[in-house]
């Protein structure tokens, strides 16, 4: 009874020994050990594909195999979903798995499993699979063949693991590489610029260097801005705001900015920094900010255009020195025209009046740039 019940699958039964002498006895004792290492060992067993079935389900795989010779095969229900299949449906054939594959991907996956199976190496291929809700799923199957002694395969196991995760991470990484060469570029360009323009209209060393360096350093300070923001964009605000910080006095309202909350892109973020570096440095030498009466305004503000709306940022200095409009057009003249209507598709229009330079710079911008204004605008005076 204890025999038949063990081989019912109840491994916990053993053959009763009361009454049992002589060689019977000894026999049934052997056996019930024999009994006892092999429940042992079914008790291993089970723990362990319980751990493996665990580590499967933690990592993303599911297993699958494979008849070479009747080109048919099965996966675990794991495997069927991360394939976009009922977890029910573990068995096709090898023409069924085909059709799963995505079609870019076949050619390279069956030469892949071609040469496994004629034993060159194992099987290792990644290919992608179109989920029941549309989406694209990255799959990464490997396995192995087993031959018998004509060397013919005759099963091949493996598992299957998602990678999707991995592969939109490297597609991000290969993204932001490019992304940081591209304005690597832009920036070793700019700066090249920067020099040689400082260079035609600075004679003196000293000078080509004072005026060299703050540019930089207005470059840099947009730089910043963008890293905090992981190089999506900057605050418009925040761009005016570092570069009147120098000029700021408790208690006077020199400098007035005003204009509804806007984030820019990186490439409008770094013009407009130098733009209103370059007018900031311009009223502090020579303008507005030059005498203690001097006021400096600027304002931005969005108005519709076609096919994107348009910024608008107005410079307005006030109460400084007489300005007469110059001979020739300076370095700093020419950066604002490169950048607003060079650079940014914009309008510049730079008018000398007695009371101070007045500068009004438009150029079009995208619509999901632009964040809800207060009903009455925000001013701030610094």
């Amino acid at each position: 009874a204890g025999v038949r019940a063990w081989r019912g699958g109840q491994y916990g039964a053993r053959i009763p020994l009361p009454g049992l002498s002589g060689e019977m006895g000894v026999l049934a004792g052997a056996v019930n050990e024999l009994m006892d290492d092999v429940a042992q060992r079914q008790a291993a067993l089970q723990e362990s594909e319980e751990r493996a079935r665990l580590a499967l389900e933690a990592g993303q795989m599911g297993t699958w195999w494979l008849d070479p010779v009747r080109q048919t095969g099965g996966w675990s229900s794991r495997a069927a979903l991360l394939l976009g299949l009922p977890p029910d449906r573990t068995a096709a054939s090898l023409a069924e798995w085909r059709q799963l594959v995505d079609p870019r991907d076949c050619e390279e996956t069956e030469q892949r499993l071609a040469r496994a199976l004629a034993g060159e190496n194992p099987y290792d291929a990644e290919y992608r699979v179109r989920q029941p809700d549309g989406s694209e799923r990255w799959i990464n199957a490997r396995g192995q063949v087993f031959f018998d002694e004509m060397r013919q395969p005759i099963h091949m196991v493996g598992i299957l693991q998602d990678i999707t995760a991995r592969k939109a991470a490297e597609q991000q990484q290969r993204l932001l590489l490019d992304e940081l060469n591209h304005r690597v570029k832009n920036t070793l360009a700019t700066v090249q610029s920067i020099a040689a323009q400082t260079l035609r209209t600075t004679a003196e060393p000293a000078r080509f260097r004072e005026a060299f360096e703050s540019r930089l350093l207005a470059l840099s300070k947009t730089h910043d801005l963008l890293t905090r923001n992981a190089w999506r964009d900057a605050d418009l605000r925040a761009i005016v705001d570092q570069e009147l910080a120098p000029y700021r006095r408790d208690g006077d309202q020199r400098v007035a900015a005003q204009g509804p909350p806007i984030r820019v892109p990186a490439r409008i973020a770094i013009n407009l920094g130098l733009v209103v570096h370059e007018l900031v440095t311009n009223a502090a030498k020579y303008g507005a900010l030059s005498t203690p009466p001097g006021k400096v305004d600027i304002s931005w503000r969005v108005e519709p255009g076609t096919p994107a709306p348009n910024l608008r940022i107005t410079w307005r200095e006030m109460h400084g020195p007489l300005v007469k409009p110059p001979a020739h057009r300076g370095f700093g003249s020419r950066l604002i025209e490169r950048s607003i209507a060079g650079e940014l598709s914009g309008r510049v229009q730079l008018e000398f009046l007695p009371g101070g330079l007045a500068a009004d710079l438009t150029f079009p911008i995208d619509a999901a740039a632009l964040e809800e204004s207060p009903p009455d605008g925000l001013a701030i005076a610094v």
